[in-house]
This record gives structure tokens, sequence and C-alpha cells, in this order.
């Protein structure tokens, strides 16, 4: 069997997944292409020929990146496909746009599916932004769902293009869009295991400290993400309830730094106002540090209102560390793997700020107990994906 991985970019969520992939396959043995930006060069890929072929329009923002990367790269990855002759396909959401264009290439086409913009689209009110900023998000992200959407559609009608989601509730949001079910498979994501492990708390907290000056209290409270989708100010309003209830002082870290500067001086001025200020550390911070920040952590927040996947849930929980999660993405399975449904909060509560605090308290007053139930033995590892992947070509190359 001869893989294509078609990947433009190896970092942030989807590159994560997609640079972990190509690593696990290439472990395996199998005859791997990965083919990918100019720009890019990842130093843990290696024994793949790498094909560094690709021009992705980073300084693009959706609905316009699908269609442009097929404009700029259609003729070059025409050109791959039929001289490479790979029996599979793999590429990442609406960037399967210029396969479909090719009609039949002779392989068998895989999208992987990341999510849908359905939860961003449906509590954009609750935003922390002005109100002519959410309608310019709310205008962009819909006709990016909806092109997309119709990528989708089309690619479950094409005869040799398949789609595979990273969590159920992705897969049920293409269906509902208008996706044929037949075509739609779920493979949950992975998580190195080796990487992400549990590591004693004091000394997770005394390398933190010594390279981002961290003064840590007694509880300590991660969450990562700083867009406004990914709820953060809900935490900030329900720190302020936890504090009245605890003797201890509590130590928030935020290690992320992306978002827009309108949320950021947002979240900035309600920690003033809150006077939370001392007590919340917002850093950016590498991934590969990432074990470090998680086992520092008594619990990990997730409180998103739009999650495909949600890899910061299951590392948190490969690190054994109870996670906090609304119920967005795969974080009910997730949650449900570990033994942890008791965490899941409803996503888009008016009441959220309050039903985080009550679960913060419940975490601090049980941790021991809770963290020993932690079943990170169900938890899936990237080598048990990459073979389900491995198992569910295998099984499309014989029926197709």
């Amino acid at each position: 069997m001869k893989i294509m991985h078609i990947a433009p970019y190896l970092t942030g969520g989807v590159g994560v997944v997609a640079r972990e992939l190509t690593k696990v396959w290439v472990k395996m043995g199998l005859d791997l292409i990965l083919v990918t930006s100019t720009s890019i060069r990842h130093k843990d890929i290696v024994n793949c020929k790498t094909l560094s072929a690709l021009m992705y329009p980073f300084n693009l923002t959706d609905p316009f990146v699908a269609p442009t990367y097929t404009i700029i790269n259609y003729s070059t990855l025409r050109s791959l496909i039929k001289r490479e002759r790979p029996d599979i396909v793999v590429t990442h959401g609406p960037l399967v746009l210029p396969l479909l264009a090719m009609k039949d290439n002779g392989s068998i086409n895989i999208t992987i599916v990341h999510g849908t913009y359905v939860n961003e689209l449906k509590y954009i009110l609750q935003y922390p932004l002005p109100s002519h900023i959410k309608l310019l998000y709310y205008t962009l992200h819909d006709m990016t769902y909806r092109i997309d959407a119709v990528i989708y559609k089309i690619s479950s009608k094409t005869r040799n293009t398949f789609i595979i989601t990273v969590s159920h509730k992705t897969a049920k949001e293409l269906v509902t869009a208008g996706v044929d079910k037949r075509k739609i498979f779920t493979i949950l994501n992975g998580v190195n295991k080796e990487h992400f492990k549990p590591l004693n708390k004091d000394y997770a907290r005394r390398v933190i400290s010594k390279i981002y000056r961290i003064d840590f209290g007694d509880y300590v409270i991660v969450t990562v993400g700083f867009h406004p989708i990914k709820g953060v100010h809900e935490i900030l309003k329900a720190l302020t309830k936890v504090k009245k209830y605890i003797s201890g002082r509590l130590t928030t870290i935020i290690p992320s730094y992306t978002g827009s500067l309108l949320a950021r001086a947002y979240l900035r001025r309600i920690t003033k106002e809150h006077l939370l200020s001392n007590d919340i550390y917002f850093i950016k911070i590498p991934h590969n540090l990432m074990p470090f920040i998680y086992n520092s952590a008594d619990v990990v927040i997730q409180p998103s209102y739009s999650e495909g996947f949600s890899l910061a849930t299951l590392e948190a929980l490969a690190c054994k560390v109870p996670v906090i999660a609304t119920n967005v993405g795969a974080n009910y399975e997730l949650l449900q793997r570990a033994n942890l449904l008791d965490l899941l909060i409803p996503v888009g509560r008016r009441d959220l700020a309050t039903m985080i605090a009550k679960k913060i308290l419940y975490v601090i007053r049980n941790l021991d107990k809770i963290k020993a139930k932690i079943n990170r033995d169900a938890l899936p590892s990237w080598y048990d994906v990459g073979k389900k992947y491995i198992k569910l070509f295998e099984t499309l190359l014989e029926v197709t």
C-alpha cells in the first residue's frame, strides 16, 4: 500500500494530527510520501519521502483558504499524483477540493475533517467581542461553513472519496449538513503517551516556575486557548466565585496567546476588575513543554463553545490530570473513556461560569479520589489510531 499524505502545515491543532499520523505511519514501515509546503521542514519526520512542493496561503483566512489553495496547487498535485501513483491520498478538511477537481485520479481519496463551525455560529453572541466584530466573525464563518458543507457533500457523492471525522459529533454535524453518512467514518485522535505522561507535581511546577517565573499558589488551574471560542472569559468569572470558598491561593495559567487583540484586551480588563491580575499568567508556551504545564495543574478546564476534537483534553488526561470540559468535540468520548463523565458540562449555558465554579470546587475537595479513578489505559495512543487508519484503508481498497 502506497500512501500520499498531503499536509500543507504541521503546527497548530490540525498540524499536530498531521505530523503525528505521518510519524506513526513511518514507524509502521508504510510506503509513505509526505507532501507539504515549501516553507516546512520538520526534524521529527525521518525515513519518509518528503516533497515540499505546495504553496499555502498562510496570510488568508477562511473562507478564502481552500479555493486559493486549490488554484495555486492544482497542477502541482495533479503531476505528483500522476507520477507517484499512490493507492491512498490523505488530506485534511476542505483541502480535498483539488482532488475532487481531478475527478478519478486512480487513487482513493481520504479527507480528515477536524470539525465544523456549527457551534461557533450558534454561540457567537456569547463571545466577549463588540457587536460589529461579532457580525464580521459570523459572516465569514457562515460563508466558510456553507462552502465546506458543499465540498463535503460533493466528496460523499464522489465514488473514490471518503471522509474521516475525529469525533462522532462532527460526523453528526456533517450528516445534518447533507453529507452521505455511508461515506463517513470516525476515528478519534490519539496522544503520544511517552511524551504526555504523569510527572511529579512539585517537579513540574519547579520546571515551569524556573522558565516563566510563576509564583504557584496552593491550587493551580490550567486552561488552553485564548480565542473567544475557548470560553476563557467564563473561567475568569468562575474564579471570582471559587475564591470565596477556598482558603488557599489560586493560580491560573493560560498557556496560549492567540486570538484577537480585542479579546485579549477584554480578558486583561476583567482580570483587573475581579482583582485576579496577580493570580493569572498568560504565557506563550511551546507544545513540547505542555506535559509540564498539565502536570503542574490540579485541574485543567476546557469550557469551549466549539471543538472539532480537543487535543488538550486528551493530553491532560494522559497526564492523569482531571479535566472539566464542555460537551463539544470528542470531550464526551474522552471523559467517558477516562471514567470522568461527572466532569462534563453542557455547552452554551448562561450560567456556565457558575457550573464551572462548582466543578472546580468539587475537584479541589476530592482531588486524590478523582485522580485515582482516571483510566489512562483506555485513552487512544497515536499507534492505536494509526492502526485503525490502515485497517480502514485496506478495507476501502478491497471494496472500491
